[in-house]
């Protein structure tokens, strides 16, 4: 070092030669260490891969084109297996089609895998080698027989053929061996290398500046380095060590991530922005790094994934496992891979749809990168890193397996944090304006890349092999969706229209419910969240009418017995034959109510019907009333039955006054059939495809489902007021006012009841106590069947906890128990206080639909599919009308639909309601949307009417607009029923 430069060695380049006059010198001259091992050193990691690549692709060259010379080879593709199994003359490759070949074979996980075992060399070659752990080898191999890497010289630049597997696919693998890298020695250097020892936030900058002041012209270059190459050289391949270094080892890795991804949420608030704003500028060092050396750093970090594969010693007894990586050093290492991927994508280039982004999945990535050159590099360490996510999640599960509770933490509880940060990396694009918030979350990045992964491995069968890579690319799908609140990750953003196109939704449907037996098999159906909601309602009503179809079937069948057995049996037998098929005189489920008594008819006649009754195709016919039943009588049906079983005053349900959401009502004195009957009805009308005239929570939809409600977010919907509230519970941190002096909150669950409201004492009730308290009730002589507890009685308030009778004062919400009271709060809400009510409505809703066939659908979709979507879209209903005795471009029809235009959404699903008895559009294509608009005689004062068993609407030919908008609006205001006026 003299007064005006200091020397950096660089390995086969020479030396680097930084002026002091360069702004961050002096924070690279302090920490810049001397690499003595080759292991560490880049050039010689380098060196080493290419001729381990090219030792490989030798030996495919071999086997391609003269096999391994056994006759008994089952290799499939050794040239000595396929003359083996030829029944027909064969044709050799040439050098030309086995290279392309070759490179195929190579770039599996495993590139050892397809080799011959029986090939000379290659027994040496795999005896030392861990298959299992590592893509990378470092052993050499016997000489090749033949050499099949010299490339003959382009003969033709304009052969498409010459250029693409001559040149391209070779310089991409990186084939070659480059001059300078010929001569490295592997095993040990007399020299030593100059890097940096970490990179934190500042060094990265300072790397980036170095690149630009070497490779660009800046005002204060000196001239000899704007002249000579060599520096330019060397400053790329200081940079490049420096992110080996650091990055290559996973000790190294885990050390410099721990700093910025080991972020405690149970720190102040000021404490924790101070570490995500850390995290951010080591983010953006990142950015900076990946801009020129991305390739390096993916490189780098797919070596340092390695050792977190290795099994825990916990489930691997065998041997003991020396380099297992703990959860909480994995957690820093995964979440550092993540970010390096998300750095490097160029958010401006970024496209704004999905759907856009996965037209062309398997022909190219759609994530664009800054370095193009380190697409490759990029999808390798994405496809280790989603298969590590993976291995570390099986063996929590394995650990949970063999030791009954899990000794292991999944690393995905790890990583919510440091990957679910909001607007983390948010940016404006080139025009300058906001763009998706979320865009830019290092977890939305990473859902990216591993659907990328998927449809590229994925082979267009809906069961896949769970070994397989598109398995286990799934599988960290299905991960990442159950995380996907806390990692900040959209619903939308998991849709892959890709998969939805391919598939055959008829033959998946019919395959779904045979595949679920299979437990080393995955349904892509048990990843509802690729498809689009109106995908899964298709397949789900799919399942439907397949399994009613075969119960039509099934009753055809049996109504004709009794004339084919009638010349076989005669007398008792007749009789009895004639008892066993009363119930399959008719193929259909056949209804008859009266108007106005829709629900107690139909309880009445459903009651007690077997399943397979049930199952049938439905009939529905009004007593008096003329009309068949193609769809509309049964809409019609369901919409009466539900509007008077949800009404407050019938006992059932209650109606919130803000938000319309019904909801079972606590403590209900209704008997339990009603609500098993209730559930039979909802059954049948989502079973036969009809969409119900009533809004739930999105709570009533997860229990539905098995799901738990268990966080704020669940009750949202149906209950904003108590969300807030519970909200502002939760997130107090006032440092001078404590929870139970701002909130003065006792520890209670409140019950609203039409004659008073019930406190209940939670926390000495628990979870699994009877509700109410058993002993208290009894020893006033009440009992839970015979004589119901009133609620007057303390017995609903708190349990007996000594021999005192006196109800105590109930505690305090306080700082402590703020969490818990607001846990166990939901849990009283959802489930507890209507426990009896909601498990005999599951019972009758199970009666038409398997629980089977539910998996395919997430909570959204079932709501979507029970109540249909309430916002009525009249381009669809215009595009779906049809016309009767009138044209479309007749001045009436034209008219009508800028009278329904002008409408609000309630007048709209009027008009919808008038025409097909159901206020709701269906959901999917127009195609599932029937409506008929037919001339009703000439100018007259009598008002519009339909006919909702065929959804048409009946209009005459008014004289004007204004007198068809009049009449219109009375005959929605005051028509109901069936054929009305």
């Amino acid at each position: 070092m003299d007064h005006e430069f200091w020397t950096i060695r660089t390995g086969p380049s020479g030396a680097l030669l930084i002026p002091w006059t360069f702004p961050e010198s002096r924070i690279l001259y302090e920490n810049t260490v001397a690499v003595v091992q080759p292991e560490l050193m880049w050039h010689v990691n380098k060196a080493s891969r290419r001729r381990d690549f090219k030792e490989i692709f030798q030996l495919y060259m071999r086997q391609l084109l003269d096999g391994c010379n056994d006759s008994s080879c089952t290799t499939p593709t050794c040239w000595s297996c396929r003359i083996r199994l030829s029944k027909a003359p064969l044709r050799k490759y040439t050098i030309l089609s086995a290279k392309p070949i070759a490179l195929c074979l190579m770039e599996r996980p495993d590139p050892l895998t397809a080799l011959c075992p029986r090939l000379v060399g290659a027994q040496e070659l795999c005896s030392s080698q861990n298959l299992s752990s590592q893509d990378r080898l470092s052993e050499r191999v016997q000489p090749p027989r033949r050499e099949y890497m010299r490339v003959p010289p382009r003969k033709d630049p304009r052969s498409f053929s010459q250029n693409l597997f001559d040149r391209f696919e070779l310089d991409r693998a990186g084939v070659g061996v480059p001059k300078d890298l010929e001569n490295v020695d592997l095993s040990g250097s007399d020299a030593s290398v100059d890097s940096l020892s970490n990179l934190t936030p500042e060094l990265c900058r300072a790397l980036s500046s170095l690149h630009s002041y070497q490779f660009y012209d800046s005002p204060t270059t000196p001239d000899y380095i704007r002249t000579n190459k060599e520096h330019r050289k060397a400053t790329r391949d200081y940079i490049e060590q420096s992110i080996f270094y650091c990055f290559a080892r996973a000790d190294s890795a885990i050390k410099i991530a721990g700093e910025y991804f080991n972020v405690d949420m149970d720190q102040r608030d000021a404490a924790i922005a101070s570490r995500f704003t850390r995290l951010k500028q080591f983010h953006q060092g990142l950015e900076d790094l990946t801009s020129h050396y991305a390739k390096t750093m993916f490189d780098s970090l797919w070596e340092a994934l390695a050792p977190v594969f290795a099994k825990p010693e916990l489930i691997n007894r065998k041997r003991q496992a020396s380099q297992y990586l703990n959860d909480e050093q994995v957690a820093p290492l995964l979440a550092l891979c993540i970010h390096a991927l998300s750095a490097a994508v160029d958010l401006d280039d970024l496209t704004d749809h999905d759907a856009d982004e996965t037209d062309n999945l398997r022909y190219h990535g759609f994530l664009p990168l800054r370095d193009e050159n380190a697409t490759w590099s990029a999808e390798r360490l994405a496809g280790r890193l989603a298969r590590a996510i993976y291995a570390r999640h099986c063996f929590a599960q394995a650990s949970s397996r063999m030791h009954g509770v899990s000794t292991l933490t999944s690393c995905f509880t790890l990583l919510k944090v440091p990957l679910g940060l909001p607007r983390l990396v948010f940016r404006k694009g080139r025009d300058n304006q906001d763009k998706y918030e979320d865009r830019g979350i290092p977890a939305n990045m990473f859902l990216r890349w591993t659907k990328f992964l998927f449809v590229q491995a994925w082979d267009g069968a809906s069961v896949i092999q769970g070994s397989t890579p598109a398995g286990f690319h799934l599988r960290v799908l299905n991960l990442l969706y159950t995380w996907a609140g806390d990692l900040g990750l959209r619903e939308e953003l998991f849709r892959v229209p890709a998969v939805s196109d391919e598939l055959n939704f008829s033959k998946v449907s019919c395959e779904w419910p045979l595949a679920l037996s299979n437990v080393n098999a995955y349904h892509i159906l048990q990843s509802p969240f690729l498809f689009t909601k109106s995908k899964l309602i298709s397949c789900f009503r799919a399942v439907n009418l397949s399994n009613m179809t075969q119960a039509f079937v099934k009753a055809r069948t049996a109504m004709s017995l009794p004339k084919r057995l009638q010349i076989h049996v005669e007398g008792r037998q007749a009789d009895r034959l004639s008892s066993l098929l009363a119930t399959e005189k008719n193929a259909h489920l056949a209804l008859e109510v009266r108007r106005g008594h829709e629900l107690d008819d139909a309880m009445d006649q459903i009651w007690q019907r077997s399943k397979e009754e049930l199952s049938r195709p439905l009939k529905v016919h009004y007593v008096g009333e003329q009309g068949f039943d193609i769809g509309g009588v049964s809409q019609e049906f369901f919409s009466s039955c539900f509007t008077a079983a949800l009404d407050p005053n019938y006992g059932l349900f209650t109606i919130n006054e803000r938000t319309h959401h019904s909801w079972f009502r606590p403590l209900s004195d209704e008997p339990s059939y009603r609500f098993e009957l209730l559930g039979i009805l909802v059954s049948l009308a989502v079973y036969s495809g009809f969409v119900l005239p009533f809004s739930f929570p999105i709570a009533f939809y997860l229990k539905l489902l098995d799901m738990p409600v268990v966080s704020i977010e669940h009750i949202r919907d149906g209950w904003p007021e108590l969300s807030r509230g519970l909200e502002a519970l939760r997130d107090w941190d006032h440092p001078e006012l404590e929870v139970e002096d701002a909130f003065m909150r006792s520890y209670v669950f409140t019950i609203e009841t039409p004659g008073e409201n019930v406190d209940v004492q939670i926390d000495k009730f628990g979870r699994l106590n009877a509700w109410p308290d058993p002993e208290l009730a009894e020893e006033d002589g009440y009992y839970a069947e015979r004589n119901p507890v009133p609620l007057s009685h303390r017995a609903w308030r708190a349990p007996r906890t000594g021999p005192s009778n006196e109800l105590t004062e109930p505690k305090m919400v306080t700082n402590k128990n703020r969490r818990q009271y607001i846990a166990d709060y939901i849990w009283w809400l959802t489930h507890k206080s209507i426990e009896g009510a909601f498990t005999a409505f599951s019972s009758g809703f199970f009666t038409c639909i398997d629980k089977t066939n539910l998996k395919i659908l997430t909570p959204e979709v079932l709501q979507l599919l029970v109540e249909g979507d309430g916002e009525v879209d009249v381009d669809v209903l215009e595009d779906a009308a049809e016309y009767e005795s009138i044209d479309r471009s007749h001045p009436l029809i034209r008219g009508f639909w800028r009278i329904v235009k002008a409408y609000d959404n309630d007048q709209k699903r009027k008009l919808l309601e008038f025409v097909t008895a159901s206020d709701r559009m269906p959901v999917g294509s127009p195609a599932r949307m029937t409506f008929v608009i037919q001339k009703n005689g000439p100018d007259t004062e009598n008002l519009p009417t339909s006919t909702t068993c065929f959804s048409r609407l009946l209009l005459p030919e008014y004289s004007s607009v204004e007198k068809l908008k009049m009449k219109l609006a009375i005959a929605l205001e005051n028509t109901k029923g069936f054929g009305n006026d």
